[in-house]
């Protein structure tokens, strides 16, 4: 209980950035190095949360990393400026470390853990592997003309566990938020399939599509909290949109 759990973050840090490295020099072993990634993840998960009291729910605690670790490594094999894909391998590890740091001191070292880090980290960085992943489809699209049930198949896998992650995150039962995590996702596959005909880049779309997840999402936060009210739904429909109109205003830049 004592070192162990306080090295996985920073095994995570070094293994993560070793594994994208190793693959970025080494191209034919992306898929090797994308695939122990994930691994890891998971297992790492499995192992810092064992001995708590909701044993039995530690995979929640693997969806935010596994999928973190793969958007944003698949979304860096779409990218041509190398600066940019270290600078996103940086900060992915970095990410991770936070995430696996925050979930040491709630188990470990609860009179440490700064209140609502798990959530706030998930909240961000479910909303950043949004946007990768969702880049990632419509790269694959352009690129490689996938078919897009295909990738909205996906997607909709992508989306339910992630959404399962958030309502998690929240402490709100996964059984009273089942129709609306349900509902919501087939709002955003609807939304992803008809972005998928519009005439936009793989980012600009990807974006597109985050930006709509974050309102949506948020929005069934606030409900299933009961904290729904006229300025939340505001806050986040203004925002959102005002986001999607500067977005699409520059979007010859992207």
């Amino acid at each position: 209980m004592s070192l162990k759990p306080k090295l996985l973050p920073k095994i995570i840090l070094a293994s993560s950035f070793a594994l994208v490295e190793l693959g970025f020099f080494f191209p034919k072993l992306t898929y090797f190095t994308m695939a122990i990634g994930c691994i890891a993840m998971v297992l790492v998960a499995y192992a810092m949360v064992p001995k708590v009291e909701d044993e039995e729910k530690w995979y929640y605690y693997a969806i935010f990393p596994f999928f973190l670790f793969f958007s944003y490594y698949g979304y860096s094999l779409l990218l041509t400026n190398k600066f940019s894909v270290q600078a996103l391998y940086v900060g992915g590890s970095l990410f991770l470390y936070y995430y696996f740091g925050s979930i040491y001191y709630y188990i470990y070292k609860p009179s440490l853990y700064r209140a609502f880090s798990i959530e706030n980290i998930s909240s961000y960085g479910n909303l950043l592997s949004f946007f990768f992943f969702a880049s990632l489809l419509y790269g694959l699209q352009s690129f490689i003309d996938a078919p897009v049930w295909i990738l909205m198949a996906a997607l909709l896998a992508f989306s339910v566990l992630i959404v399962i992650q958030v309502v998690w995150a929240n402490k709100i039962s996964i059984k009273k938020g089942k129709a609306h995590i349900f509902a919501v996702c087939l709002a955003l596959i609807e939304i992803a399939w008809s972005i998928s005909y519009l005439p936009l880049k793989y980012n600009v779309a990807g974006m597109s599509l985050a930006i709509f997840y974050y309102m949506i999402v948020g929005l069934l936060r606030f409900n299933l909290l009961n904290k729904l009210d006229a300025k939340a739904v505001g806050t986040y429909l203004g925002f959102g949109f005002l986001s999607l109109s500067v977005l699409l205003l520059t979007a010859h830049w992207f």
